[in-house]
C-alpha cells in the first residue's frame, strides 16, 4: 500500500461520518471536534496542519483521529508526549 495524504483525508472524512452517524451517547467527539478534523481533512495535503488550541478542546483525541487516518493510508506516524 503506498501512503498518500489524499488517502488520510479520505479516512478522516470517513471517521468524521461514521463518528456522527452514531447515536449521540455513542459518538467518539463532539461537533466542534468532527468540525476540526473536516477542516483538517481539507487542508492536510498542502503541507499539514498545526493544531493548537485552548486545555481541554480536545487536541489530543483529534491527534489520534489523525494519525489513525495516516495509519489507516498505509503511512506511518511518530508520536511524542512529554512526561
Amino acid at each position: 500500500m503506498t501512503f498518500s495524504w489524499a488517502g488520510a483525508a479520505s479516512a478522516l472524512r470517513r471517521f468524521v461520518a461514521q463518528d456522527a452517524a452514531e447515536p449521540s451517547h455513542s459518538q467518539r467527539l463532539d461537533a466542534g471536534q468532527r468540525a476540526s478534523l473536516t477542516w483538517i481533512a481539507q487542508r492536510i495535503q498542502q503541507g499539514g496542519v498545526v493544531l493548537a488550541d485552548e486545555v481541554g478542546t480536545g487536541k489530543t483525541r483529534i491527534a489520534c483521529a489523525v494519525v489513525h487516518a495516516v495509519l489507516e493510508a498505509g503511512g506511518r506516524a511518530a508520536v511524542v508526549v512529554p512526561h
